[in-house]
């Protein structure tokens, strides 16, 4: 990915709101989220913490 030279921030809020959206009667939308939440994590484990300023 293109982020070595940048710091991406990811509101909190947003990360609620996907949390939420775990239990959505929208198996796809569960589906998004689940990938969307695996995503978030390879970044992580990659660059560091979420909460890294």
């Amino acid at each position: 990915m293109g982020f070595e030279d940048n710091i991406v921030v990811i509101p909190e809020v947003v990360l609620e709101e996907l949390d939420a959206k775990k239990f959505d009667r929208n198996l796809e939308i569960q589906a998004n989220v689940r990938w969307v939440g695996r995503f978030i994590d390879q970044l992580r484990k990659k660059g560091g913490k979420l909460n890294q300023a």
